[in-house]
């Protein structure tokens, strides 16, 4: 199993996960670390029970920076087929300004810039011109990379704005 990731980033790790919770779950059902550098890790989970069992799950977590993570974000919007090359090229601005504001150390025009992504994200879910996996899968992405900058707020970002 891959996973890419920004660093630092909090990683979940769903199919050790499963295994996990067979045999301990933890308060919240996650097993997590954190990686403070971008790179490629092999990854273990061994749980024992009480009785002496155990088992292993095993993995390679890619941790990207954040302008590696909106580059294959922005490759993602590429091959979404349902957008026109106009919608595609409208996303990837939002996202080559956000990585060039995050290179230069500006996180709150990054944020901004990501807001703005999103905002057109859920108007292109709105219109059909994407599926709701794709809009939760970009989201998803794309707070994983505010999480890595530090701007990103649970609260305000799941706060809703619609009845």
């Amino acid at each position: 199993n891959v996973v890419k990731l920004p660093a630092p980033y909090t990683l979940i790790f769903d199919t050790m996960r499963a295994i996990y919770e067979r045999i301990a779950p933890a308060p919240d059902g996650h097993v997590r670390t954190v990686y403070n550098a971008a790179g490629t890790y092999h990854v273990s989970l061994t749980v024992r029970d009480k009785d002496g069992g155990s088992d292993v799950a095993t993995g390679t977590v890619i941790v990207q920076s954040p302008q590696e993570a909106l580059g294959s974000i922005a490759d993602y919007v590429n091959a979404i087929s349902t957008l026109t090359k106009g919608q595609k090229n409208s996303l990837i601005a939002k996202l080559n300004a956000a990585s060039a504001s995050a290179a230069r150390g500006d996180s709150n025009a990054s944020h901004n810039q990501m807001s703005a992504f999103l905002n057109e994200v859920r108007s292109d879910l709105k219109t059909g011109k994407i599926s709701s996996g794709q809009e939760a899968a970009l989201t998803t992405a794309i707070h994983a990379v505010e999480a890595a900058l530090g701007t990103y707020n649970r609260m305000l970002q799941w706060w809703p704005l619609e009845p």
